[in-house]
């Protein structure tokens, strides 16, 4: 982990986490770059699978997908498994509701749960892969 100098510094962020997961008992692991920032270089964003969403339109801006910078994101999320991460106690908002993203709810209470929720994106983002086959090819392993 990087750090701000001084020794009360606060740790910086990571701009890019890798991830090794098996898809599967007879299959290699795959790496997945987990990034703070959408790509602009066209052949990076070409390997991106998923995103995470906080429920604004103007987060979309840019991306490149048809529409995108209207706020029409239906080729955005044909592209890309979409999550909306969010509380029990707390709504959808209601873009979101229209978007075709997969609400993820975690509970205050029951953080043990997490779990489950983590295995439930990654189902999802394989199910995305499994749908769309030129898209793990482009993903770099």
């Amino acid at each position: 982990m990087r750090r701000r100098a001084g020794p009360d510094a606060a740790p910086l962020r990571e701009r890019r986490v890798v991830v090794r997961r098996n898809r599967g008992p007879d299959r290699e692991p795959s790496r997945y770059e987990v990034v703070d920032e959408f790509p602009r270089d066209p052949e990076e964003r070409s390997r991106v699978v998923a995103c995470l969403v906080h429920g604004a339109r103007w987060q979309f801006r840019g991306w490149g997908f048809a529409g995108a910078d209207r706020g029409d994101l239906v080729e955005t999320f044909d592209r890309l498994a979409g999550f909306y991460l969010r509380y029990a106690d707390e709504t959808t908002p209601p873009d979101v509701r229209g978007w075709n993203c997969k609400v993820l709810v975690l509970q205050r209470a029951a953080r043990y749960e997490d779990a489950a929720l983590v295995r439930d994106l990654w189902a999802t983002v394989d199910e995305h892969c499994r749908l769309r086959p030129g898209l793990l090819s482009r993903v770099r392993l």
